[in-house]
């Protein structure tokens, strides 16, 4: 994840901007990317974030607003499409990209570009899961935390009862994450393969990966944790960060399981930084002894 911020609405609001400040997404929305998160200097739930006031007020404003749509331009620039919204930062706007399916066993990994894709429409966090003696536990699924991970309770916008692990990537601002969640059944991405592909999409080509570059699928097929039909996606995001210039992007994992829970299936997400392979070992070793718990 990226720098606390103003970024596109992650429910797909179009026009409309939510703020990011580090650990999770602000309550309220705004049609404009300036002022103070929501909540400063109002209590929490007070609809913070409200401007008022004109003449010189306004004028600065219009100029912000000019300065931060001429740095979204150049930053998209290259092929990525116009719209708002890994795990390296926050989420868009636009329509699922379903052009391309792909294969149960891909023989090697098949670069592609990267279009910006709608993410699914924004539900209630719900309750959060938990950490406990060592292992993360949410939504139907239990994980053990890899090591030097420290836990905390993200929104992810299209999840519910979610928990997540993370460890900050050297002095930059960027975290590797482990994230479990239930997709809502009431979301209708489809069965397991097809929702698996729709959050990848949206999870690799949204604003979470600010300054992308390219993506390469590397794993697409079935698989079965504890018995229950899942699939499992991952893929790598490069980026250009010049803020964090030792960034090269994310490794991203995406497994969505149908574990017989009529509230919807459960997910795994998890986002390591390219390269580090001893962090992905971490989280390769906690992805496979992920546990259904009901």
């Amino acid at each position: 994840m990226s720098q606390p911020g103003w970024y596109p609405d992650p429910a797909g609001q179009p026009g409309q901007f939510r703020h990011w400040d580090g650990t999770r997404w602000s309550q309220t929305t705004q049609s404009t990317p300036t002022g103070p998160p929501p909540g400063a200097g109002a209590p929490p739930g007070d609809g913070g974030g409200r401007r008022g006031g004109r003449g010189l007020v306004l004028v600065v404003a219009a100029l912000l607003v000019a300065l931060v749509v001429g740095l979204v331009v150049r930053n998209l620039g290259g092929d990525d499409a116009a719209g708002g919204g890994v795990d390296t930062s926050t989420p868009t706007v636009s329509a699922w990209d379903e052009t391309s399916t792909p294969s149960a066993t891909p023989s090697s990994p098949s670069p592609s570009g990267v279009t910006t894709v709608a993410c699914p429409p924004g539900v209630d966090p719900g309750e959060p899961g938990d950490v406990v003696n060592g292992q993360i536990r949410a939504s139907g699924l239990q994980a053990p935390v890899p090591d030097g991970f420290d836990s905390t309770y993200r929104m992810v916008p299209w999840l519910t009862g979610t928990a997540q692990v993370w460890k900050r990537i050297g002095d930059t601002t960027w975290v590797h994450t482990v994230t479990l969640g239930r997709l809502p059944a009431g979301t209708k991405l489809g069965d397991v393969q097809q929702s698996a592909k729709a959050l990848m999409d949206c999870w690799t080509s949204s604003d979470r990966y600010p300054g992308r570059q390219s993506r390469t699928d590397l794993e697409a097929q079935a698989v079965t944790v504890d018995g229950r039909p899942g699939y499992w996606m991952r893929a790598d995001v490069t980026v250009k960060d010049s803020d964090n210039p030792t960034i090269r992007g994310g490794r991203v994992d995406v497994i969505v399981i149908d574990t017989g829970n009529a509230a919807g299936y459960s997910v795994w997400h998890s986002a390591v930084h390219l390269g580090d392979e001893q962090v992905q070992k971490l989280v390769d070793e906690s992805r496979a002894a992920l546990k259904v718990t009901g």
